[in-house]
């Protein structure tokens, strides 16, 4: 490949890769079949070259579901079976049969499963009104605090949010509001808990009831979920004031990076309690850049190495990939009519859809996944984090 291409990795360059991370972050998009094959011969390659092979930490199971998937990895469940123990159809909502190869691979390989977000429901609930109005079985979940964002991780946030409000005010129904998820917490006790990395215990008066499916915290393509919609504030033939749109982004990047510290604080949970490398699957903005669970990695185990695998949507001939989103890239284009913050993917052939049989270099057909290196000009011993390619 040319130089300013970046080239396929095999097997043998992705494990040099992970060969001394003890936490490698795997990106998807939730509805990319694509990107679970991917995923899947992750974990067949890390489990088949070592003797025993890593934990596998998942963003689609509530903690509360931890007893179903102990069942699976006892081989006492089939997949099947236990998708209807963690309830993931009302729980996740996403295809559970795309996930079949991660759990193919995790039987297979005996990899245990863990999970890594709080039940459906908590984090919304904690948006709503704090500590206060989780459901009390709930509440041991919660990090011991949550490690706020950082700057980068903000500004891309922002973004995310302003992009939805505006879509939101273009809407023919438009009411005058504007969707986000839930958060809860205005500057001022942000600014609080940046000092004190403390849960508040009280909620706030200002709490808003929001609308909307418990589901995960990021949807397709990765991206934080923005869409529910406030029942309360701004009056429905208004614009919400200047404050009451901030307030609403606090509460926004609360819930992100309690997400975030969450899966990170499980993460670390698990290595200590199976002494083995943890493979955290988890929606790409979780991953990209580093800005995400790498972060409040790096908070609560500041010792450990990251390894960071991202999807990449465009083909490496026609676009490299960035260089600073991901360590590793693989490359799985997105489903015809897909949209990417609102602008449809670029054309492409309907048997795109079609998941790959292995993870494989550049002239593979359209499709299949291509784990690759950054471009030549990244270190490749030095880590790097990257943002959402969607």
């Amino acid at each position: 490949m040319d130089d300013e291409i970046a080239r396929p990795i095999d097997r043998a360059a992705l494990l040099e890769r992970a060969e001394n991370a003890d936490y490698i972050l795997v990106g998807e998009g939730h509805t990319s079949r694509c990107d679970h094959e991917a995923q899947a011969t992750v974990l067949r390659w890390l489990a088949t070259s070592r003797q025993s092979g890593p934990a596998v930490a998942l963003e689609m199971v509530g903690m509360d579901r931890q007893p179903g998937l102990d069942l699976f990895n006892r081989g006492t469940l089939s997949a099947h079976d236990v998708s209807v123990v963690l309830d993931w159809e009302r729980s996740w909502g996403h295809d559970f049969l795309a996930y079949g190869p991660v759990f193919s691979e995790a039987a297979r390989h005996r990899l245990p499963l863990y999970a890594a977000n709080l039940p459906p429901g908590a984090a919304r609930a904690y948006g709503r009104g704090g500590v206060e109005a989780l459901d009390p079985a709930h509440r041991k979940y919660l990090p011991e605090r949550i490690i706020p964002a950082g700057e980068p991780q903000r500004e891309d946030l922002r973004e995310v949010f302003e992009h939805h409000a505006a879509m939101m005010q273009d809407r023919p129904e438009g009411n005058g509001t504007m969707d986000f998820p839930d958060a809860r917490t205005e500057t001022a006790d942000v600014a609080e808990r940046s000092e004190t990395g403390a849960i508040p215990e009280t909620p706030r008066d200002d709490a808003r009831p929001e609308q909307g499916e418990e589901s995960g915290p990021m949807r397709d393509e990765s991206k934080p979920v923005v869409e529910e919609s406030l029942a309360d504030g701004a009056g429905k033939d208004e614009e919400p004031s200047g404050k009451d749109t901030e307030a609403m982004f606090e509460r926004f990047i609360t819930v992100q990076s309690l997400w975030d510290t969450v899966m990170a604080e499980n993460a670390v949970h698990i290595r200590r309690r199976e002494g083995a490398p943890v493979v955290v699957l988890a929606g790409s903005g979780h991953v990209d850049y580093g800005w995400g669970i790498a972060l409040r990695l790096a908070v609560l185990d500041p010792e450990a190495e990251v390894l960071l695998v991202a999807p990449w949507r465009r083909h490496p001939a026609e676009q490299p990939p960035a260089e600073d989103v991901s360590d590793v890239y693989f490359y799985c284009p997105l489903p015809p009519g897909t949209r990417m913050m609102g602008v449809p993917a670029p054309d492409q052939d309907a048997d795109q859809e079609d998941p790959p049989d292995e993870i494989t270099g550049h002239d593979s057909a359209a499709g299949d996944a291509e784990p690759m290196p950054p471009s030549e000009s990244q270190e490749p011993e030095t880590p790097h984090a990257d943002g959402d390619a969607d």
